[in-house]
């Protein structure tokens, strides 16, 4: 079978001999494709209950690939954080007994976002701003 097809490789390979490991594209495999993309903020009770927020609803059938960024609770300084990270993550000091979490995570139909933190220092009202992408597979079916 002839070799066919939209290649493009990395700088400084020969896509005509190289790897599939060394191509940045290649037409013979599906690439993901953005589904929706959004900003939100979630708010919830540093010291006490986390809160579990609905973010997006999607109508693929199936969990799909998602990138998720957040600010977050810094427990080494106390206080919230205006940058933002890749989440989900999980951090914790004194064997657990100050922590920080953020977990996004998906359904068949949705994207859901749960958040929560504690140091200790009084209950105190956060907001966290994110930032979210949902991909999903043109070919899924095929």
């Amino acid at each position: 079978m002839a070799d066919y097809g939209i290649k493009i490789s990395k700088p400084g390979k020969d896509v005509l001999t190289c790897g599939i490991e060394d191509l940045i594209y290649y037409s013979k495999y599906p690439l993901l494709k953005i589904k929706s993309t959004g900003t939100g903020t979630i708010t919830y009770d540093h010291d006490d209950a986390s809160n579990d927020v609905l973010v997006a609803t999607h109508s693929l059938g199936y969990i799909p690939i998602f990138t998720f960024l957040t600010q977050w609770y810094d427990i080494d300084g106390d206080a919230k954080s205006t940058t933002y990270r890749h989440a989900p993550f999980y951090d914790s000091l004194a064997g657990g007994a100050v922590v920080t979490r953020a977990r996004p995570y998906a359904s068949t139909t949705e994207l859901r976002y749960e958040v929560g933190s504690y140091t200790g220092s009084g209950i105190t009202s956060i907001s966290l701003d994110y930032i979210y992408v949902i991909y999903y597979d043109p070919d899924a079916d095929l």
